[in-house]
């Protein structure tokens, strides 16, 4: 198990770090980095955050990254467990039987309804 949850990190990380640089890419600019670095030099935390101007959109890959490892991380967690035998194994002949029992009735065909 250990060695498929390393194996799983190897294979989601650059696609995660990638979304993640991508993210900062479409923020930075180098107008806007001297703005930021001054106002974190000044130790103005809203100029800074007011300069960086986040959005939501910005981080979209990003968290396309994370819910595509996270759902991955589920199948590859469900993947390793036993397989349950059905509870109800008449189950399928059960349903066929009520699908069957409640077949139209052709003779009711042109009659009104109430």
């Amino acid at each position: 198990m250990a060695q498929d949850i390393l194996r799983l990190l190897d294979d989601l990380e650059p696609m995660v770090r990638k979304a993640f640089l991508a993210a900062i890419n479409d923020i930075k600019s180098e107008a806007q980095m001297a703005v930021i670095i001054a106002a974190i030099q000044r130790k103005d935390l809203t100029a800074a955050l007011a300069a960086l101007n986040l959005d939501a959109s910005f981080f979209q890959p990003l968290d396309d990254a994370l819910r595509g490892a996270y759902l991955q991380g589920g199948v590859n967690a469900l993947a390793g467990l036993p397989v349950l035998p059905d509870p109800f194994p008449g189950g399928a002949w059960l349903c066929g039987l009520m699908a069957a029992t409640h077949a139209p009735n052709p003779s009711s065909k042109g009659k009104a309804r109430d």
